[in-house]
């Protein structure tokens, strides 16, 4: 049997103790083998050793109960089923991925669909883990549906990737899937901020000083900022990290010394015949996709050599933009060995959240009348 000392709670965190308990109960019998199954130590045992309630450990055994991973003997104790590890693990060691939309769609829309994908798929193969796309029903599906749909998809699972939300203010599915804290999850380019559901974020703070550098190699003095982003989160659960971007950028262009004039900071789409005809020294944009479409314009005045251009995703290849490179293939990976990593040791609020580092990838031409 287990030791008691291996189960960790956390009694400052907003989750409700015995759904903690439940989950390290769980882990710990993943971890065991069937001849080490025996009578799970009483009520009274757990509460003494970890000081909790009797109410809590009695309603962390009732979810095993319901579960069928232990039975009740006749004398009131509880003992592993022989079943238990089968149906903590599923048939198939497998990682589902909650994609947004149809898939088609999915990697259509979002140029770097594919790439996080890639990083998955290769990482779990190479864990020797299956995994599964998996698109959520409509958010109007009657909630005894919606349960049903969660706990025959995903309690077999050792875990489940978001790659984003749905974009509905209310999405009653996705927020049951959220509060579903059976099997681990974890959240990628976001926060679901709750305690059971971990994250992995891309770090750029040293690729936003590596372009601030580069900016005043260059002569720059004067940044305008392009964020086409403005309104676009809204009240969502999934806490995109894209939310902050502009203002982490903005704080670490000023921290370097650089003006950011209020008339050349845009959150609306614009032509060349709206552009304004005065222009900073440079332009950073909210994502290489919003960038583009200013050198685009810039190209049609005969400007694109006058300025320089920043981006932010490092997807799009173009000589005239320099741009901070999220490590998509990376971020995938690590997402996948987090998710492992709380299915086989738990998670806890110094383990919740991974961080990958961007890069930042400048260009070689200089600005007209440089030398």
């Amino acid at each position: 049997m287990f030791k008691l000392s291996d189960i960790h709670v956390e009694k400052e965190s907003p989750e409700l103790l015995h759904i903690q308990l439940s989950r390290e109960l769980r882990r710990l019998i993943r971890a065991m083998n069937p001849e080490e199954y025996g009578v799970l130590p009483s009520e009274r045992t757990l509460c003494t050793a970890l000081d909790l309630h009797r109410k809590t450990v009695h309603k962390a055994y009732e979810d095993l109960l319901e579960s069928g991973i232990v039975s009740r003997k006749p004398d009131k104790s509880l003992i592993l089923n022989t079943s238990a590890r089968k149906r903590l693990e599923g048939a198939l060691p497998a990682i589902g991925i909650v994609i947004p939309c149809r898939f088609s769609q999915y990697i259509a829309t979002r140029l770097n669909a594919l790439q996080y994908l890639k990083g998955i798929f290769d990482r779990a193969a190479e864990r020797n883990y299956a995994v599964f796309l998996q698109e959520l029903p409509p958010p109007e599906t009657p909630e005894e549906e919606r349960d049903e749909f969660i706990a025959n998809r995903f309690s077999g699972l050792t875990g489940i990737l978001l790659l984003g939300d749905r974009g509905f203010v209310k999405d009653p599915v996705l927020s049951g899937l959220f509060h579903y804290s059976g099997i681990p999850q974890i959240a990628i380019a976001g926060e679901v901020r709750l305690p059971h559901i971990g994250s992995v974020l891309c770090r750029f703070d040293s690729a936003a000083e590596e372009m601030a550098g580069f900016f005043r190699g260059n002569g720059v003095k004067t940044i305008g900022i392009v964020d086409f982003t403005e309104g676009h989160f809204g009240k969502l659960e999934f806490d995109y990290a894209a939310r902050y971007r502009v203002e982490t950028m903005k704080k670490h262009f000023r921290k370097n010394g650089f003006e950011l004039p209020e008339k050349w900071s845009f959150t609306e789409d614009f032509t060349e015949k709206t552009f304004p005809h005065a222009l900073p020294d440079a332009f950073w944009c909210c994502n290489d996709a919003c960038a583009l479409h200013l050198l685009e314009v810039l190209r049609k005045r005969g400007d694109e050599h006058k300025v320089l251009v920043g981006g932010f995703d490092g997807i799009v290849q173009d000589p005239l933009l320099c741009s901070i490179c999220q490590p998509y293939e990376e971020i995938g990976a690590a997402a996948v060995d987090l998710l492992l990593e709380h299915f086989e040791h738990g998670i806890t609020g110094k383990n919740r959240i991974r961080y990958v580092d961007a890069g930042f990838s400048p260009i070689t031409r200089q600005k007209k009348g440089q030398t």
